[in-house]
């Protein structure tokens, strides 16, 4: 009868040990899930920080693209002022060329 005890209380013992030994196991898979899980949330949180740093810089060199705009604007309306007056300068300068030319020979013809 003790010997009966006796492995019934080794069964017992081995049986203990056993969902010991597969609860560890249970445990280390379920600390792995969590760690997976903080990687995770890790990871989406640099993400999110990343796509916000993204779209700062693109809103910045946006700005800096309709400044550029404004300024090429401002370089094509003063290029296009200058060229009037250049060509009002030219046409002047023609004008008081012909004018020179008359003017010397009126005083030739005078001679």
């Amino acid at each position: 009868m003790e010997r009966k005890a006796i492995g019934l209380e080794k069964d017992r013992i081995f049986k203990v040990i056993n969902e010991k030994y597969e609860n560890i196991k249970k445990l280390h898979v379920m600390a792995q899930v969590v760690e997976n899980l903080v990687t995770i949330e890790k990871l989406t949180e640099d993400l999110k920080k990343a796509k916000h740093m993204t779209e700062l810089e693109i809103e910045e060199k946006n700005k800096r693209i309709v400044d550029l705009d404004k300024e090429v604007s401002g370089l094509r309306k003063s290029l296009i002022s200058l060229e009037e007056a250049m060509f009002t300068e030219k046409r002047q300068a023609d004008e008081l060329q012909v004018f020179k030319h008359i003017n010397g020979s009126q005083q030739i013809g005078k001679l």
